[in-house]
């Protein structure tokens, strides 16, 4: 774990940065000149390790970071680790999500994944096969869109998904399909 520095470990730091200002404007009679221009200095220092860190993150982030010093060298350090970190997890969870496409895929049904508000996430091939849907491209449709069936809407809208519902399939209304619905998550009463 990263200790912060102390306020007096700052001070003695900015004291020893604006010492040489200092002696500089005794000698010429200039302190307060001096003292300001180092103080200048301290902030063009920092601004340029800001716009450092701005580039780095927006626009050259798959690189190591900006070698710098002190409390600059701490923030890109911490900001590289957090990088790596979420890229590790987007890899795991790309992983996971092929899993469960390829484990979808393989069942013996049409399988279609939607949210509470009847949008369409994901739908395995036979589901495309049997029911019309073309993946990526319906991704972010309403369920009901497609499936028009009044009695089905009503389904839908009881939220009672112990029994099976049947209706016509959408591309050939002489077969019959039936549909089950099992929720991922049960919500906390909203």
């Amino acid at each position: 774990m990263i200790q912060l520095p102390k306020i007096r470990d700052i001070v003695v730091k900015v004291a020893l940065i604006l010492l040489p200002f200092i002696l500089i404007g005794m000698a010429f009679g200039y302190v307060y000149q001096a003292i300001a221009i180092g103080l200048l200095s301290i902030i063009i220092w920092h601004y340029f390790h800001l716009l450092k860190a701005i580039h780095w993150l927006w626009y050259d982030n798959n690189s190591a970071p900006y070698n710098a010093k002190g409390a600059w060298a701490l923030l890109f350090d911490g900001l590289f680790q957090l990088q790596r970190k979420h890229k590790q997890k987007r890899k795991e969870l790309g992983l996971l999500i092929k899993r469960f496409r390829k484990g979808a895929e393989s069942l013996p049904d049409a399988v279609v994944v939607f949210t509470t508000d009847r949008t369409i996430v994901w739908c395995n091939t036979l589901a495309q096969i049997m029911m019309g849907f073309k993946m990526p491209s319906d991704i972010g449709n309403r369920l009901d869109n497609f499936l028009r069936h009044p009695e089905f809407i009503h389904y839908l809208e009881q939220k009672e998904y112990d029994e099976p519902f049947e209706f016509s399939s959408p591309l050939n209304e002489h077969i019959t399909l039936e549909c089950r619905i099992a929720p991922f998550e049960k919500t906390s009463g909203r």
